[in-house]
């Protein structure tokens, strides 16, 4: 889930009228004349930027905009590297800088803030501990998915002998359309359950696979 920050002088960054902007002109010199800092395309109003990371950072490019006078992060985290970046601009134009919530975000916060490679480790760790429990969860659905396919099972079979009855029988052509059409729509049903079961298991041979 991404997360992002908004550099602001609206009461809220969500709001449609700002009290003040961030000059377009000054902000570009200064984008300009940071060798960190490029220029990826410009618009009417608009500026989409690139931050090169610390070198030790496997992924070295951190994206935002300006936008009508606004910065807003695009990528999907904030480093620190990048915060300080952000930081440096808050306090050079005198913006405040906002969170998704609504939050202020200020230069106390910078510990809480990791770098690109502890962001990795950090991912890395939690998906190691996740797998097990997502294993678990998916064996779970695929049974139960297992135990729904085998009373569709049971179900066409009934429709099939009620099928063969309805054609020998006098009158039963009068209700052959009905279970022919039933029998379609369990038969859909039954695919549409074994795709997810199967994706199901799929995810767990491949999530073991890792471990």
């Amino acid at each position: 889930m991404s997360y992002n920050l908004h550099l602001t002088h609206k009461g809220d960054w969500s709001d449609e009228v700002s009290p003040k902007k961030i000059p377009l002109e000054e902000f570009r010199k200064y984008v300009v004349k940071n060798p960190n800092l490029k220029i990826e395309k410009e618009g009417a109003n608009s500026l989409a930027l690139e931050y090169r990371r610390h070198p030790s950072d496997k992924d070295p490019y951190f994206y935002f905009a300006y936008k009508d006078g606004d910065i807003v992060t695009t990528s999907n985290h904030t480093d620190k590297h990048a915060f300080k970046m952000l930081l440096a601009i808050s306090k050079k134009f005198k913006v405040p800088i906002q969170g998704d919530e609504g939050e202020t975000i200020d230069e106390s916060m910078l510990d809480q803030f990791q770098t690109y490679a502890e962001m990795e480790t950090a991912s890395k760790e939690l998906d190691k501990e996740m797998k097990p429990v997502l294993t678990i969860s998916w064996k779970e659905s695929s049974r139960e998915l297992s135990k729904d396919i085998k009373m569709i099972n049971k179900s066409l079979i009934q429709y099939y002998f009620i099928l063969l009855l309805c054609i020998v029988t006098v009158y039963g052509w009068l209700f052959i359309f009905h279970i022919v059409k039933r029998i379609k729509e369990l038969r859909k049903t039954r695919n549409i359950l074994t795709g997810k079961r199967d994706e199901f298991d799929d995810a767990v041979k491949r999530v073991e696979g890792c471990i």
